[in-house]
C-alpha cells in the first residue's frame, strides 16, 4: 500500500511539474497581450504569388546507399493559394512523395492538407537504445519496403491568422525485411517480414501574434497539440502526446531580429503494450542463432526498445531538419522531450527581386544570414529531464518568398559530426 502511495505522489508530482512550465508559458503569453494586440501585419497572411522549383539533390548515404531525389515544388498554382509539392526518389531506395497544401474549403477560414508516400525499398537508422547516453553509431540499418503513409490536416484559421484550431489524421504501415550493422553487413534476415503499423489523431491550436506567419520580426507564437496514438494489436500501447512551443521574435535593429524557441513534449500511457520480453521475441521474428552473437545484441537492442515504448510511450523526438540540426532525423528518442533554441537573423536585403532561372521562379522579398544554437534533452522520467543534453549550433542562408516559401539551407555542428539541412520554411 505504501509502495502505490509512493507511485501515485511520484505521478502526481510529474503532471504538477509540467503542468507548471505550461502555466509559465502561458503566463509569458499573458504578459505580452498589451504589447500583442498593438502589432500588426506587415502584409497580406494569405500568398498568390505562384512559384515553381525543380530541384535534383544526389544523396550518398553510408549503409543507405546512393542515388537521385528530385523535389518539384509549385506554389499558389494558377494563382489560387494551392501549394503542391512531388518527391521522387530512385537508386538504392525508390519511392515518391506527394502532397497537395493549402486547399481552401472555405476561403481563408477552413484549409486542407494532403500527403501521401509511398515507397519501395528503403534503408533507414534505428536507434535501439533510448535517452541521451548513446553512441554515434549504435545503431542498425532497419531495411524496408512497401512503406504507405497518410496523412490529412484541416485547419480552422480565424482573425488575419492569428488564431488557428487544427485537425490532424495520420496512418502508416511497412514491412521490416531485414536488418544491418551500419557499415551495411547483414545481421538478420526475418524469416517473414515483420508488419509495423501506426496511426495516431492529432488536435490542437496555435497563437501567432507576430507581424507576419511567414517571416516574424516581432511578436511571439504559441502552439499546444495533443496526439493519440492508436493500438494496432494487443501487444501495442494506448497512449497520447502533448507538444507545447513557445516562440518569441525582438526586434533588435532595422536588419538584426532574435528569434528563440522552448519545446516540450510529454507522452502518457493509458494502457500498457506488451511487456513479456519471449512474447515480443516472437512477434519481431529475427530467430537468432543462440551462436550468432550479432543477431542476438541485435535482438536485444529492438526488444528494449519496445519494452520501453510499451511501457512508457513516445514523445516527439529529436535530432532532424527542425530540432538538433546536426543529428539525424529521430536520433534521440524517450517518453519526454525538451528543446530550446535560439537564432540571430539578419535581413541583409528587402528589396522586391522576381527572379526566373528556368528551374526555379518566385518572387524574391528577404535575403537573411542566421546563426543558431540549440540544446535538447529526452528521458524516460521528467525528472531526468535535462540532466544530459546534447548541442547543435551552426548558421545558414534563408531566401524569404512573395509565395511563402521559406528556402532555407543551413549547416550544423554537434559532438558526432555535422548536417547539411535544406528545406522550404523555417524549423519552428
Amino acid at each position: 500500500m505504501k509502495v502505490l502511495l509512493f507511485d501515485d505522489f511520484k505521478q502526481y508530482k510529474l503532471k504538477y511539474s509540467m503542468n507548471k512550465l505550461i502555466l509559465v508559458f502561458i503566463v509569458v503569453f499573458l504578459l505580452n497581450l498589451s504589447s500583442a494586440f498593438a502589432i500588426e501585419r506587415r502584409g497580406p497572411q494569405f500568398l498568390t504569388e505562384s512559384s515553381y522549383l525543380v530541384f535534383p539533390l544526389p544523396y550518398s548515404l553510408p549503409g543507405i546507399g546512393e542515388g537521385v531525389m528530385v523535389t518539384a515544388l509549385g506554389g499558389n498554382i494558377y494563382d489560387t493559394n494551392i501549394d503542391a509539392y512531388a518527391i521522387a526518389i530512385t537508386g538504392d531506395a525508390e519511392g515518391i512523395v506527394a502532397a497537395v497544401e493549402d486547399i481552401h474549403i472555405l476561403p481563408k477560414l477552413l484549409i486542407l492538407d494532403i500527403m501521401h508516400q509511398n515507397i519501395s525499398k528503403a534503408v533507414v537508422n534505428n536507434y535501439d537504445t533510448r535517452g541521451m547516453n548513446t553512441d554515434k553509431d549504435d545503431y542498425s540499418l532497419i531495411e524496408v519496403d512497401k512503406v504507405v503513409n497518410n496523412y490529412a490536416k484541416l485547419t480552422l484559421t480565424l482573425f488575419d491568422r492569428m488564431l488557428e484550431f487544427f485537425a490532424v489524421y495520420r496512418d502508416q504501415k511497412a514491412r521490416i525485411i531485414n536488418i544491418k550493422d551500419p557499415d551495411g553487413n547483414l545481421l538478420a534476415n526475418l524469416s517473414e517480414p515483420y508488419i509495423s503499423k501506426s496511426a495516431s489523431k492529432h488536435l490542437g491550436f496555435l497563437i501567432d501574434y507576430t507581424d507576419d506567419r511567414i517571416n516574424p520580426k516581432k511578436g511571439l507564437k504559441f502552439s499546444s497539440t495533443y496526439k493519440s496514438s492508436d493500438r494496432k494489436s494487443d501487444s501495442d500501447p494506448e497512449y497520447y502526446t502533448i507538444d507545447n512551443s513557445l516562440s518569441f521574435y525582438i526586434p533588435m535593429t532595422d536588419s538584426l531580429n532574435l528569434a528563440c524557441n522552448v519545446f516540450l513534449s510529454d507522452a502518457h500511457v493509458t494502457k500498457t503494450g506488451e511487456t513479456d520480453t519471449s512474447v515480443l521475441k516472437q512477434e519481431l521474428g529475427l530467430n537468432c542463432d543462440p551462436s550468432d552473437t550479432e543477431c542476438l545484441n541485435v535482438e536485444e537492442g529492438l526488444v528494449n526498445m519496445l519494452l520501453n515504448t510499451n511501457k512508457n510511450g513516445n514523445a516527439t523526438s529529436l535530432g532532424g531538419d527542425r530540432r538538433l540540426r546536426a543529428y539525424p532525423g529521430d536520433r534521440f528518442g524517450g517518453a519526454h522531450s525538451l528543446y530550446y533554441s535560439t537564432e540571430l537573423r539578419w535581413n541583409m536585403s528587402e528589396k522586391v527581386r522576381p527572379f526566373n532561372f528556368w528551374i526555379w521562379k518566385d518572387v524574391a522579398t528577404g535575403l537573411q544570414i542566421a546563426t543558431f544554437f540549440e540544446r535538447g534533452s529526452v528521458a524516460e522520467s521528467f525528472d531526468d529531464l535535462g540532466k544530459q543534453n546534447r548541442s547543435t549550433y551552426g548558421g545558414g542562408f534563408r531566401l524569404v518568398s512573395a509565395s511563402g516559401f521559406v528556402y532555407r539551407a543551413d549547416f550544423a555542428k554537434g559532438d558526432e559530426g555535422s548536417e547539411m539541412t535544406i528545406m522550404f520554411s523555417y524549423p519552428w
